[in-house]
């Protein structure tokens, strides 16, 4: 119980800090509208729970019952962003927490977030991030001692 209090006042405090930095950039919450919750909602949920397999776009677009040219369009309309750059995103995110929590190779980071090719995998991260995955864990390493 007692150690159970100090992590709630450590989240308290940490919750009013105003000391504070992100580790990635951009904005990686639900990034659509509140009222597109039926069709929306199922593929996000989808690309969440799949994200570290390969996600085809025609299997997306079955699920939200639409063509792939109409599923593109709606998709973008909903996120203001292609399909394929939110996947990325959120892959990219996932190797962001990954590089910075365990010791994995950066090339079993690149397979557990998903992508099958490490030299796409450093052109996303370095696109999304501004720097390569390996300098990225470097500084986020070299922070915490």
């Amino acid at each position: 119980a007692e150690k159970l209090l100090k992590l709630l006042e450590i989240l308290v405090y940490l919750s009013k800090s105003a000391e504070t930095r992100s580790i990635v950039k951009g904005n990686y919450s639900k990034s659509f509208r509140s009222s597109d919750s039926g069709r929306i909602n199922v593929v996000y949920n989808y690309i969440v729970d799949n994200f570290h397999s390969d996600i085809r776009i025609k299997d997306v677009a079955e699920l939200a019952n639409l063509t792939e040219s109409s599923f593109c369009k709606y998709f973008k309309q909903r996120t203001s962003k292609p399909f394929s750059l939110f996947l990325n995103e959120i892959r990219i995110k996932h190797s962001c927490k990954l590089l910075i929590e365990n010791n994995d190779s950066i090339n079993q980071i690149c397979q557990k977030s998903g992508f099958n090719n490490l030299s796409n995998f450093n052109k996303q991260f370095k696109k999304i991030i501004g720097k390569t995955p390996r300098e990225y864990q470097n500084e986020h390493n070299h922070s915490l001692l």
